[in-house]
């Protein structure tokens, strides 16, 4: 039994479950159900039919998800202010971003002659949430001070993303209103190693992190932890080197 992607839970019967890519053994022969199914991905099933002394070859292609995504529905006062949703211009106030993904987004709302708004915005699925702001008159402000973005890409999708050990949703995503400096950016996965880098934010910019998870089973150690290791074993070779030389 294989499957793209591979680490995927494949289900025999309804009660035998293995991680793919895997083998069933001592099947009987005849009709069988087989599901598998991955987080971020749509549950595939099919019936195969075992013949006695023989191996039957199952593959299974998951497709993605598709998330459901909201709208943000933006008014300002004075009217016309020009409307950012993570960075992306979404026209002049009253403006609808549609076509969002669950989760935090940053939206800013600009007008010569008045301080720019800044602010995160929760959005869920089938619903339009409304922000309505009223702008201050003084100079014009291009970001929240001291903050940034962070953009969160993983193959594959649907990776569990953590910042500073705080759970912040479900990959693609971007986090918005970041504080400047250095963070640690966490991904867990189903049937994959977690994944852990350290990024760096810089004020008014946005910080992209793309991970390519590994199959192995969760919390095995991540790519990122192997320099330390790696670190270790030399310091470990070092010192029996030294030892010997004494002797």
């Amino acid at each position: 039994m294989t499957s793209s992607p591979s680490g995927a839970t494949a289900i025999l019967d309804g009660s035998n479950s293995q991680i793919t890519p895997c083998t069933f053994n001592n099947v009987l022969r005849g009709s069988h159900t087989i599901q598998v199914t991955k987080a971020g991905y749509s549950t595939w099933s099919t019936t195969t039919s075992v013949s006695a002394g023989l191996n039957t070859q199952v593959y299974a292609s998951l497709s993605p998800v598709t998330p459901n995504t909201g709208s943000i529905y933006v008014t300002s006062l004075p009217t016309g202010a020009s409307v950012y949703v993570d960075g992306t211009y979404y026209g002049a106030a009253p403006a609808l971003a549609s076509g969002l993904t669950p989760g935090y987004h940053q939206v800013r709302i600009s007008l010569s002659g008045f301080q720019d708004w800044v602010g995160s915005v929760n959005v869920q699925s089938d619903v339009t949430t409304k922000v309505s702001q009223t702008l201050s008159v003084g100079p014009t402000q291009t970001s929240v001070p001291g903050t940034g973005s962070v953009s969160v890409n993983s193959n594959p999708s649907g990776a569990d993303v953590y910042l500073d050990n705080g759970y912040i949703g479900i990959s693609p995503l971007t986090i918005p209103s970041v504080t400047a400096g250095s963070h640690i950016v966490l991904l867990t996965h189903p049937g994959y190693a977690n994944w852990q880098a350290t990024v760096q934010v810089q004020q008014g910019a946005t910080s992209s992190v793309d991970a390519t998870l590994s199959p192995g089973p969760t919390g095995a150690p991540t790519k990122a932890s192997l320099p330390g290791a790696i670190a270790i074993l030399s310091l470990g070779i070092i010192a029996v080197e030294f030892l010997v030389k004494r002797d």
